[in-house]
């Protein structure tokens, strides 16, 4: 019985239309991003999956050539290392607050100046 049925597969369908079936497949699978369901109804799309495996790929790549030139210069590492404590906590918190509150502090500067042009 399977393999009537597989000849006649044969007879439905050419080898170029099974061909075209095969392309869009793997296009609609590895190359298009894809849509699953969220929280609340939402529809989340996801990345196609090539990306995911070529980012997986890269990372493992990277995580490998990284642990290579570790072990390859422990000296710079080190010193690298002990130039970043010697800054400081209290530099690493000034970066901080640099890096992350000083647009708030701005805006919030804009609108106090903003307020009190509105009175005069």
């Amino acid at each position: 019985m399977f393999e009537s049925i597989r000849e006649r597969m044969g007879e439905l369908m050419t080898e170029e239309e099974l061909k075209k079936i095969v392309e869009t497949s793997v296009q609609k699978a590895f190359f298009e991003p894809y849509k699953r369901n969220g929280e609340y109804g939402r529809i989340i799309e996801e990345e196609p999956v090539f990306i995911k495996l070529m980012r997986e790929h890269f990372f493992s790549q990277l995580k490998s050539c990284l642990d290579e030139y570790i072990a390859a210069n422990p000296q710079i590492i080190s010193d690298q290392i002990n130039n970043a404590i010697g800054r400081g906590f209290t530099q690493t918190v000034a970066d901080y607050f640099n890096r992350n509150l000083a647009s708030a502090i701005n805006e919030f500067g804009r609108q106090v100046d903003s307020m009190f042009s509105r009175k005069n």
